[in-house]
């Protein structure tokens, strides 16, 4: 109850953080200054037509050798199989429906396209404010 009260008023879209796509393409060796900038552990990866394909970790890029920075492209590292979540649903059902998943990350869908991704710490952090600040 604590949680639904907290997240009230909020969709799971309302969620989704400023995320700049990376390229299925990029060089790993490219994608670790992305990760840094953008101060995440995970953003969304994209095919050529800009649709979101999966997430790239920073737990995968260090799964990659220092020699294979430039061989390795970020699609082959990538995690595709990924849980989708209703962007229109409600932040409270988007986060139990994700922790019923063993995934820590979800594709958020709208009317039928991929908009972004949320993870469990997204869904942490609006916690953390909404205790601080209060409902808003």
């Amino acid at each position: 109850v604590v949680i639904t009260e907290l997240l009230s008023g909020q969709t799971v879209a309302d969620l989704i953080g400023d995320q700049k796509p990376i390229p299925a393409t990029l060089p790993v060796g490219d994608a670790f200054e992305r990760l840094f900038a953008a101060r995440r552990t995970n953003l969304p990866v994209v095919d050529d037509d800009g649709e979101i394909i999966g997430v790239l970790t920073a737990a995968a890029l260090q799964e990659v050798p220092a020699e294979g920075y430039r061989t390795t492209t970020v699609g082959e590292v990538a995690t595709t199989d990924l849980p989708h979540l209703d962007g229109a649903a409600t932040a409270a059902e988007g986060l139990y429906d994700l922790l019923g998943t063993s995934g820590e990350v979800a594709i958020v869908e709208w009317e039928g396209r991929r908009v972004g991704l949320i993870s469990r710490s997204d869904f942490t952090a609006a916690l953390d404010i909404r205790r601080e600040t209060g409902p808003f």
